[in-house]
């Protein structure tokens, strides 16, 4: 097992994770990232805060960044890409490329 770190973007700053955890793989540690976001999501929202601003920089044992873990990827929305956010535009369904109306 190694130790995996996990600093958390807010969308403004950084807070370094000093603790990390013990896991098997750096896959175990995308699925860690992926469900730490999607149970800070709904937190974040509660605190008016938006978690598609909020990532994970995922370092390994040797402190070293492995990835990112943007917490638009929950929605299906590739890293980098802004999630739609204006009413009344359309917004392109992940799964189809279609556009949906808002």
């Amino acid at each position: 097992m190694l130790r995996y770190f996990f600093d958390f973007f807010d969308g403004e700053t950084w807070s370094q994770d000093d603790v990390g955890i013990e896991l098997d793989s750096a896959e175990k540690a995308y699925l860690e990232a992926y469900e730490g976001a999607r149970g800070m999501w709904a937190e974040l929202m509660d605190g008016k805060r938006n978690p598609g601003a909020c990532a994970f920089d995922v370092r390994g044992p040797d402190g070293q960044s492995l990835f990112r873990f943007h917490f638009t990827e929950l929605l299906g929305i590739k890293s980098g890409a802004p999630a739609p956010d204006v009413p009344g535009q359309a917004a392109f369904t992940p799964l189809t490329g279609r556009p949906t109306a808002r």
